[in-house]
Order: structure tokens, then sequence, then C-alpha cells
């Protein structure tokens, strides 16, 4: 890594889609190689209490979920392994990862024979695995999980159906390219039939919630509900649970983050001040860069929403469902991987 932190994005995105070509000239036969092990995310993060890459986390950088779990495992330091799934592709919906979290969504993390896929949970589990939570004596534990309980429910995807128009009608057309590859894999898989029709039904669910004004302004008034108890706190304090930064900033760092994402920052934080000063020390906080910078970074962000992009183009120029690639093989464990090296 050098000295100025920057972290990079590999070749191996690029090579990943020759991969994919040459798993998809084999699956008839069956004969589909191994994937490689995923690359570590971080590896100057040591900790003696841990094995190295005891965890692997299941990521996509550009996603709002799962930057509540990788915050959590840059800000305390720990050893982990990721491995990039791209929700946005028919990747997101792939036997292999099917079999890994029914629900095909992300974060997912594993620690040996444990495996988490619900972000809340995540966060908890990461904030303590160590003995050692953030904040230490200097924030109050109770006060910790009462703004996790607040601001892990808000839904920040749904912010985005609800006020970025044009962000929301690519959201559908990838969701519309999804529908037609869980179609293409419940095929070859009939044996993963009902749980591909409980994610169609989930999906449909969303995107009527997203295009439901009542839901809509309910997800603006909680917003604005957090941000106002947060502005009344940090009128009093440096961060939301005490002297020092813990699980709670974290998340509210996750939320902040996805307002500057949609240029809506200035919109909710204007009228607050102290809560404006809060996210400038976010900013400069080393964390902020590691864990936001590639959704930030036009190269990167093209770098992952390309592949799904060709994918939806070329399905739809030659509608032919067949031309959806399964990734992967059939172990969960040994899913595509996108590394990120710090250079």
């Amino acid at each position: 890594m050098n000295s100025a932190g920057r972290v990079s994005f590999t070749a191996r995105s690029f090579r990943r889609d020759a991969k994919l070509k040459a798993l998809a000239m084999k699956r008839d036969s069956g004969n589909i190689p191994t994937t490689q092990s995923p690359a570590p995310l971080i590896t100057d993060r040591s900790n003696p209490t841990f094995a190295s890459a005891r965890l692997i986390f299941y990521d996509f950088p550009l996603a709002y979920n799962p930057a509540k779990a990788r915050i959590m495992l840059v800000e305390k330091g720990l050893p982990y392994t990721t491995v990039i799934v791209n929700i946005l592709s028919s990747e997101g919906v792939s036997p292999a990862f099917i079999r890994l979290n029914p629900s095909a969504s992300l974060p997912v993390l594993r620690d040996g024979g444990k495996l988490l896929t619900q972000s809340k949970e995540i966060v908890t589990y990461l904030d303590t695995v160590d003995g050692s939570p953030l904040g230490g004596k200097s924030v109050d534990r109770k006060q910790v999980s009462q703004w996790v309980d607040l601001t892990a429910p808000w839904d920040g995807n749904l912010f985005v159906q609800a006020n970025v128009p044009a962000a929301a009608g690519a959201l559908g057309l990838f969701g519309a390219f999804k529908k037609e590859a869980i179609l293409s894999f419940k095929a070859r898989n009939p044996q993963l039939r009902s749980v591909y029709d409980e994610k169609v039904q989930a999906m449909t669910q969303t995107e009527a919630k997203g295009s439901d004004p009542r839901a809509q302004e309910a997800n603006r008034a909680e917003l604005r509900s957090i941000l106002s108890k947060a502005e009344a706190t940090l009128s009093k304090q440096n961060f939301l649970a005490g002297s020092e930064y813990s699980a709670a900033d974290a998340l509210l760092s996750v939320i902040l983050w996805r307002l500057d994402n949609l240029g809506q920052i200035d919109q909710y934080l204007s009228p607050r001040t102290f809560l404006s000063r809060y996210w400038g020390m976010i900013q400069a906080r080393p964390s902020y860069n590691t864990v936001f910078g590639p959704s930030k970074n036009p190269f990167t962000a093209f770098s992952l929403a390309g592949p799904a992009v060709a994918q939806v183009l070329l399905q739809k120029v030659t509608g032919n469902r067949d031309q959806i690639l399964p990734c992967g093989s059939d172990e969960a464990s040994q899913l595509p991987s996108w590394g990120w090296e710090e250079d």
C-alpha cells in the first residue's frame, strides 16, 4: 500500500469476463473448473486475536447494505477476505449464490461455520466478535444499541427509487433482466424452483413498494427523524454514543454516504449545523476513502456496473435467455471474485 493509502481496482475484473465465457462453453459437459480463491481485501490490518482471513465477506462496493458491514470491518481493522458478487447481473441470482443465501441479497458474512445474511446482525456481530467493541469504554453501549436499532432499518434502496428517477429506471432494467436470468437458471436447476419463485415474489414486492407514494414519503420522514435526532445528540457530544466513534456512527456514516452519492447531502444537512460538522469529521477518517472511495470513482463504478450493463444489452438485442451465463461452480464458496488489493 502506498503512502496515500490508495485502494485500486485490479485488472482481475477485466479478466473475469473471459473466464465466464470459458465457463459457459464447458457448462453443458459439467466440466466447470474451480474458480480462483478470492484475494484478501486488506492485507495490513493484522489482529493477533484472529486467524488470517478467518472472515469471508460477500460484497458489492456500489450497494447500500453491504457498506454497513464493510465499514465495521475496516474501522475495527479485522483481517478478512472479500468475494465480490455482482448483484446487478445474473451473478446475483446464480445457483451458487442462491445456495449460499436463498434471499440472494448482500451482505453475507461467513465466520467458520457461522453464516450471517442480515446487515444489522452482521454489524452487531462484528462489533463484539473480537471482544473489543468500537469506542470501548468511551461510549454508552446502551446508546449504541438504540442507535443501531434506529438506523439499521432505514431503506437506502427505497430512497433511491423514491428520489432519483434515473437511478430508479436503471435499477428497474437490472431487475427485469434478473427475472429473465431466474427463468433461465430455474429451468436448468429444477431443485431450486421454489427458492427462485420466492425470490421473484420478493423482487416484485420491493418494486411495488418503491413506486408507492405512501412508502416513499414514509421513507423520507424516517430519514428526517433520524437526522433530527442525530443533530440534537451531536449538539452535546462529538459522536452518537459518546466521545468516540462506535457502531452507531458506522451506520449513520452509511446513510450520509448514500445521500452524498445521490447529490442530496446539502438538502438534508444545510439546516443541521452539528450534523454538518460531524459529516466533515466522518469524511476525514481514514476509513472513509477505503469504504466509500470505490463508489465515488467513475472508473471503478463503471468497472463494476459495466458487465451487468453488457448482459442486459445482449439479452435485449438477442432476446435469448441462453445468453445469460451462470456464474461459478455449484459450490457457493467458489463464487467468482473480483479482488481489491492495496498497492
